[in-house]
Protein backbone atom coordinates (compact mmCIF):
# COMPACT_ATOMS: atom_id res chain seq x y z
CA UNK A 1 0.00 0.00 0.00
CA UNK A 2 0.97 3.58 -0.92
CA UNK A 3 1.04 6.10 1.00
CA UNK A 4 -1.64 8.14 -1.15
CA UNK A 5 -3.49 4.95 -0.47
CA UNK A 6 -3.22 5.11 2.88
CA UNK A 7 -4.22 8.21 3.13
CA UNK A 8 -6.93 7.55 0.94
CA UNK A 9 -8.17 4.80 3.48
CA UNK A 10 -7.60 6.58 6.40
CA UNK A 11 -9.60 9.58 5.08
CA UNK A 12 -12.22 7.65 4.08
CA UNK A 13 -12.43 6.36 7.22
CA UNK A 14 -12.14 10.34 8.61
CA UNK A 15 -15.21 11.17 6.32
CA UNK A 16 -17.36 7.87 8.21
CA UNK A 17 -16.28 8.42 11.62
CA UNK A 18 -17.60 12.09 11.06
CA UNK A 19 -20.67 11.12 9.66
CA UNK A 20 -21.66 8.89 12.44
CA UNK A 21 -20.99 11.76 14.76
CA UNK A 22 -22.99 14.11 12.70
CA UNK A 23 -26.01 11.08 12.79
CA UNK A 24 -25.06 10.61 16.86
CA UNK A 25 -25.56 14.24 16.95
CA UNK A 26 -28.72 14.96 15.31
CA UNK A 27 -30.20 11.79 16.95
CA UNK A 28 -28.89 13.57 20.21
CA UNK A 29 -30.55 17.09 19.55
CA UNK A 30 -33.68 14.65 18.68
CA UNK A 31 -34.06 12.88 21.83
CA UNK A 32 -33.50 16.14 23.69
CA UNK A 33 -36.48 17.61 21.82
CA UNK A 34 -38.43 14.28 23.27
CA UNK A 35 -37.55 14.73 26.53
CA UNK A 36 -38.11 18.76 27.11
CA UNK A 37 -41.78 17.79 25.48
CA UNK A 38 -42.26 15.31 27.72
CA UNK A 39 -40.66 17.36 30.66
CA UNK A 40 -42.83 19.79 30.29
CA UNK A 41 -46.16 17.91 29.86
CA UNK A 42 -45.46 16.74 33.14
CA UNK A 43 -44.76 19.51 34.81
CA UNK A 44 -47.71 21.06 33.44
CA UNK A 45 -49.88 23.39 36.38
CA UNK A 46 -53.18 22.03 37.85
CA UNK A 47 -55.92 24.23 36.60
CA UNK A 48 -58.17 24.60 39.25
CA UNK A 49 -62.26 24.92 38.70
CA UNK A 50 -64.52 27.20 39.81
CA UNK A 51 -65.74 26.94 43.77
CA UNK A 52 -69.49 26.39 42.08
CA UNK A 53 -68.00 23.57 40.05
CA UNK A 54 -66.11 22.06 42.80
CA UNK A 55 -68.34 21.66 45.35
CA UNK A 56 -70.67 19.96 42.96
CA UNK A 57 -68.50 17.39 41.77
CA UNK A 58 -65.63 16.08 44.23
CA UNK A 59 -68.36 15.46 47.19
CA UNK A 60 -69.81 13.12 44.50
CA UNK A 61 -66.65 11.33 44.28
CA UNK A 62 -65.80 11.46 48.05
CA UNK A 63 -69.44 10.04 48.29
CA UNK A 64 -68.44 7.19 45.64
CA UNK A 65 -64.83 5.98 47.27
CA UNK A 66 -67.12 5.74 50.48
CA UNK A 67 -70.08 3.70 49.03
CA UNK A 68 -66.99 1.78 47.91
CA UNK A 69 -65.42 1.20 51.09
CA UNK A 70 -69.00 0.34 53.13
CA UNK A 71 -69.60 -2.16 50.11
CA UNK A 72 -66.41 -4.10 50.33
CA UNK A 73 -65.40 -3.21 53.79
CA UNK A 74 -69.37 -3.05 55.60
CA UNK A 75 -67.38 -4.13 59.27
CA UNK A 76 -65.89 -0.39 59.36
CA UNK A 77 -67.79 2.38 60.32
CA UNK A 78 -67.10 6.12 59.19
CA UNK A 79 -67.37 9.05 60.86
CA UNK A 80 -68.08 12.20 58.48
CA UNK A 81 -70.13 11.62 55.16
CA UNK A 82 -69.84 13.68 52.19
CA UNK A 83 -72.91 15.11 51.98
CA UNK A 84 -71.97 17.47 55.13
CA UNK A 85 -70.94 20.95 54.58
CA UNK A 86 -67.71 21.69 52.88
CA UNK A 87 -65.51 24.83 53.28
CA UNK A 88 -63.89 26.82 51.10
CA UNK A 89 -60.87 28.98 52.68
CA UNK A 90 -57.47 30.90 51.75
CA UNK A 91 -54.71 28.53 51.36
CA UNK A 92 -51.03 29.05 52.15
CA UNK A 93 -50.14 30.85 48.92
CA UNK A 94 -53.18 33.35 48.82
CA UNK A 95 -55.49 31.38 46.68
CA UNK A 96 -58.38 29.09 47.19
CA UNK A 97 -59.23 25.49 48.09
CA UNK A 98 -62.40 23.51 48.84
CA UNK A 99 -62.00 21.30 51.73
CA UNK A 100 -64.54 18.10 51.62
CA UNK A 101 -65.10 17.24 55.32
CA UNK A 102 -62.94 14.02 56.49
CA UNK A 103 -64.38 10.68 56.88
CA UNK A 104 -62.82 9.32 60.02
CA UNK A 105 -62.74 5.33 61.22
CA UNK A 106 -61.60 4.32 64.19
CA UNK A 107 -60.60 1.06 62.89
CA UNK A 108 -57.89 0.41 60.28
CA UNK A 109 -58.87 0.27 57.14
CA UNK A 110 -55.04 -0.65 56.01
CA UNK A 111 -55.50 -3.93 58.64
CA UNK A 112 -59.18 -4.43 57.46
CA UNK A 113 -58.18 -4.62 54.18
CA UNK A 114 -54.90 -6.31 54.40
CA UNK A 115 -52.58 -3.47 53.64
CA UNK A 116 -53.45 -0.72 50.75
CA UNK A 117 -52.96 -2.85 47.78
CA UNK A 118 -56.45 -4.28 48.32
CA UNK A 119 -57.60 -1.12 49.20
CA UNK A 120 -56.14 0.47 45.55
CA UNK A 121 -58.09 -2.21 44.18
CA UNK A 122 -61.91 -1.04 45.58
CA UNK A 123 -60.99 2.42 45.42
CA UNK A 124 -59.32 2.80 41.45
CA UNK A 125 -61.84 1.91 39.54
CA UNK A 126 -64.07 4.78 41.35
CA UNK A 127 -61.22 7.58 41.45
CA UNK A 128 -60.69 6.35 37.56
CA UNK A 129 -64.76 6.84 36.80
CA UNK A 130 -63.81 10.65 38.14
CA UNK A 131 -61.10 11.47 35.98
CA UNK A 132 -58.49 10.76 39.15
CA UNK A 133 -55.13 9.10 38.49
CA UNK A 134 -54.95 5.17 39.89
CA UNK A 135 -53.10 4.74 42.97
CA UNK A 136 -50.23 3.00 42.52
CA UNK A 137 -48.18 2.99 45.38
CA UNK A 138 -47.90 3.86 49.14
CA UNK A 139 -47.12 7.32 49.92
CA UNK A 140 -43.97 8.56 52.27
CA UNK A 141 -45.78 9.50 55.50
CA UNK A 142 -44.02 10.98 58.91
CA UNK A 143 -45.02 10.10 62.43
CA UNK A 144 -46.48 6.19 61.86
CA UNK A 145 -48.58 6.73 58.95
CA UNK A 146 -49.60 5.18 56.30
CA UNK A 147 -51.15 5.94 53.20
CA UNK A 148 -51.97 6.15 49.87
CA UNK A 149 -53.17 9.40 47.27
CA UNK A 150 -54.56 10.53 44.31
CA UNK A 151 -55.20 13.64 42.29
CA UNK A 152 -56.51 14.71 39.30
CA UNK A 153 -56.09 17.62 36.40
CA UNK A 154 -57.35 20.16 38.57
CA UNK A 155 -55.22 19.78 41.01
CA UNK A 156 -57.62 18.09 43.77
CA UNK A 157 -56.00 15.88 46.25
CA UNK A 158 -57.87 12.68 47.73
CA UNK A 159 -55.57 11.10 50.41
CA UNK A 160 -55.94 7.98 52.57
CA UNK A 161 -53.89 8.23 55.95
CA UNK A 162 -53.94 5.08 58.53
CA UNK A 163 -52.02 5.11 61.99
CA UNK A 164 -54.60 2.26 63.91
CA UNK A 165 -57.15 4.54 62.60
CA UNK A 166 -58.46 5.97 58.89
CA UNK A 167 -59.09 9.43 58.00
CA UNK A 168 -59.97 10.12 53.93
CA UNK A 169 -59.72 13.63 52.84
CA UNK A 170 -60.07 15.70 49.67
CA UNK A 171 -59.04 19.25 48.94
CA UNK A 172 -59.13 20.90 45.76
CA UNK A 173 -58.40 24.27 44.70
CA UNK A 174 -60.31 26.62 43.16
CA UNK A 175 -60.14 29.50 40.79
CA UNK A 176 -62.03 32.11 42.95
CA UNK A 177 -59.51 34.82 43.70
CA UNK A 178 -60.99 36.13 46.94
CA UNK A 179 -61.55 33.83 49.34
CA UNK A 180 -62.00 36.35 52.12
CA UNK A 181 -65.78 36.38 52.15
CA UNK A 182 -66.37 32.33 51.95
CA UNK A 183 -67.95 30.50 54.36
Amino acid sequence: MTLSDSWRSNNGRRRSLAGSRRGAAVATIGLMAVVTTLLSACSAQPKPVSSDEASASYPVVLGDVQSALRSAYPDLAWDGSATDAAEITADNDGGCVLILPTLRSDSSLWAEAGGWKAVMDVVNPVLDEHDFDTVSSEDTLDGGWTGISSSDDSGAEIRFMDKDYTEITLTAPVSDGDCSDSE
